[in-house]
């Protein structure tokens, strides 16, 4: 029960859905690893939860690499994103899961992304975090979002030195 092989495991588990050669058993796996982390969130004590959130992070650092050796094909960024919209961001049980996912969604798609991820492609991959921001009326998940999703673009994105090299 060592940090060390508890994060080799949840790599490996994360690391199974480059076994699809379908992209369709791979939307079906997606489906059923947000359904798996939402029914099991309220299952999780102080021991198991930083093994979990480990696991979801790996996961879809997996997911964002799948979708990139598939060139960020829009068609299956299209069904990635309705998928993580209905199982994630709309469901209304396990806010924590969602809260975590807003927290690590950001991070884990530039760390995959990097240059290859065109503008259209980043766009797509946000919409439903943006969609919900602007129709949602919880104050709290629309504070989150904008904490993890557009400050951490906002922050990340060096406008100062962007506008400087324009000026030149």
């Amino acid at each position: 029960d060592k940090v060390r092989i508890q994060r080799e495991l949840a790599r490996a588990l994360a690391e199974l859905v480059h076994c699809f050669r379908e992209a369709s058993l791979f939307i079906m796996w997606c489906e059923t690893c947000f359904k798996t982390f939402q029914r099991e969130w309220y299952r999780l004590d102080k021991y198991r939860i930083d093994k979990y959130y480990t696991l979801i992070r790996f996961s879809f650092n997996s997911m964002f690499e799948y979708i990139m050796k598939l060139k960020w094909d829009k068609n299956i960024i299209s069904q990635f994103v309705a998928v993580l919209k209905r199982d994630v961001i709309e469901q209304r049980k396990a806010i924590g899961f969602k809260f975590h996912i807003a927290d690590l969604y950001v991070e884990e798609l530039c760390k995959v992304g990097g240059e290859t991820l065109g503008n259209d492609e980043f766009l797509q991959l946000l919409h439903p975090f943006i969609y919900e921001f602007s129709n949602s009326t919880n104050e709290g998940w629309q504070r989150r979002l904008k904490s993890s999703i557009f400050d951490k673009i906002i922050d990340d994105f060096h406008f100062k030195e962007y506008f400087d090299t324009k000026k030149k």
